[in-house]
């Protein structure tokens, strides 16, 4: 199995470090390192939706300003994230 990375604060004891990394490697199979592998709930137990107030209206506002670097970067996570099909395009809002 490749090693994965994992940064531990510095306030812990060099026991419970020792610990913390032991436990981190008898399970390491349980922690993904993308979203590709999350396995995540199965469609068919169901989606996740928010409940609106009755007569709720859909607010347009323009999106926030961002750093060019920042927005490639934003771009690239969510592209991964619909691919790992985490999240899914709308085609219409549902209002």
């Amino acid at each position: 199995v490749e090693p994965k990375e994992a940064i531990i604060g510095d306030y812990w004891s060099d026991f419970e470090v020792e610990k913390i990394i032991e436990l981190l490697q008898d399970y390491q199979d349980l922690f993904p390192q993308g979203y590709h592998e999350l396995k995540g709930m199965h469609k068919s137990l169901g989606e996740m939706k928010i409940k609106l107030k009755e007569g709720a209206c859909p607010v347009r506002k323009r999106p926030y300003r961002m750093n060019p670097n920042l927005r490639e970067k934003v771009k690239e996570e969510i592209d991964k994230m619909l691919k790992s099909e985490i999240i899914k395009p709308l085609d219409e809002l549902e209002w």
